[in-house]
């Protein structure tokens, strides 16, 4: 088609068109300035309406953990964890001499040995107990034998755990119907195991 208008009418209508087009693009633009600033005052509020939530909500456990009640109960049970932690540390260090029993009745003895009596005594600055073993030996060499017995003893893989081991010269005189007390140290160290 052939266009037959002025070249004055031409500019006009070029400029209207422009015209238009920025109307449009500044319309779009505006709106979508205005949709943008709406959405982030809703994000605003919503943020805001959050925080205020969390703030009442932090509020109210510290009003419920300043209650007396739970104050007290609070203390209670910071009081006995106290009171576990140093019982726990307390029986960790502790020696039970049941086991130092059970170590001298695993001695082997002949049938012409019984023990009649056990004493024993904690040593901390030898970190070992001490024990004294008094019993009757039908004869000498059933005594010999629960000498080496004791010389020999192992526990747990460890041998001659037993230390320090002495029979007085007396349970030596006798032959027979010997009366005898031996004495010897056990280290803490092999009960613990």
């Amino acid at each position: 088609m052939i266009n037959l208008l002025p070249t004055q009418e031409k500019e006009h209508l070029a400029f209207e068109e422009h015209k238009r087009m920025i109307i449009i693009i500044t319309s779009v633009i505006g709106v979508s300035l205005i949709c943008l600033a709406l959405l982030l005052t809703f994000v605003k509020v919503g943020v805001l309406k959050a925080g205020l939530a969390e703030e009442t909500t932090a509020q109210g456990y510290r009003q419920e953990y300043q209650n007396p009640a739970y104050v007290t109960v609070k203390n209670t049970i910071t009081h006995a964890n106290i009171a576990f932690t140093q019982a726990q540390k307390f029986y960790n260090k502790q020696v039970y001499l049941s086991d130092a029993v059970y170590m001298v009745s695993e001695i082997k003895k002949s049938a012409g040995v019984h023990i009649l009596h056990i004493n024993w005594e904690l040593v901390r600055d030898k970190a070992a107990i001490a024990v004294t073993v008094a019993g009757i030996s039908t004869t000498r060499g059933d005594l010999i034998a629960f000498r080496d017995a004791m010389n020999n003893f192992s526990w747990g893989g460890h041998k001659k755990i037993l230390q320090n081991v002495n029979f007085p010269p007396e349970s030596w005189t006798k032959p027979k119907e010997i009366s005898f007390q031996v004495t010897f140290q056990i280290p803490i160290n092999e009960i613990k195991r």
